[in-house]
């Protein structure tokens, strides 16, 4: 059994971690969000063990899975999602009975990114249905994750319901690695995300420099 300075360690390194990640939810730079809080996902056992065993919270908020199960499926990415199911498959009988839900949202969040994938290319759209889809409430929550990230803008009017892309995530793009200096090519999303430099070896950020020509 682990020891109490452990758990709590393993707490004050999860609360940090998802103070970090909703700081990026504000800011709209949902690649961090995403890399911040799965750096949570194994620890995250234990920080919920000081607070069942310690602080008497019978079912802790999950503040990384929540963070990646909303941003995951508007971001098209499944690794995030997969990631949270590896650590649900983990959880004991007791964990599990503290988020009798977890399971139905995991699989809800791979429901949004396939209406993701469906709504992304039809603005505007020639049909009804993927008019009425892309109307939905989830497909509107999606819309707005892009908009925030500054993939698509609305253009005409407000009722229009209309969006043009501004960037897209596959798109040829030019960075400078914040480490080192040196220039990569590589797809936008790649490079808005924690990469490795292929010169300097290290694991960090990179400026987006312009689009490849």
């Amino acid at each position: 059994m682990a020891k109490k300075v452990d758990l709590e360690a393993a707490f004050r390194f999860c609360s940090a971690r998802s103070s970090d990640a909703l700081q990026a939810e504000i800011a709209g730079d949902f690649s961090a969000v995403l890399n911040i809080a799965e750096s949570c996902l194994p620890r995250l056992r234990e920080s919920i063990a000081y607070l069942r065993r310690f602080q008497s919270i019978d079912a802790p908020k999950l503040i990384a899975v929540e963070l990646i199960l909303r941003y995951a499926p508007p971001m098209f990415a499944p690794n995030y999602l997969n990631a949270v199911e590896e650590w649900c498959a983990k959880l004991n009988r007791s964990e599990r009975n503290c988020y009798p839900n977890l399971p139905a949202e995991i699989e809800s969040a791979r429901h949004r990114m396939a209406l993701a994938a469906r709504i992304w290319p039809h603005w505007p759209s020639s049909s009804s249905n993927q008019l009425a889809e892309s109307r939905s409430i989830d497909a509107l929550q999606i819309i707005d994750v892009w908009r925030r990230f500054g993939a698509i803008e609305r253009e005409g009017t407000n009722q229009s319901g209309s969006y043009r892309l501004v960037s897209h995530p596959k798109s040829a793009t030019r960075g400078k690695c914040n480490l080192c200096g040196s220039e990569d090519r590589a797809p936008l999303f790649d490079l808005l995300k924690y990469r490795k430099c292929p010169r300097c070896q290290q694991t960090g950020m990179f400026t987006i420099v312009g689009r490849v020509a």
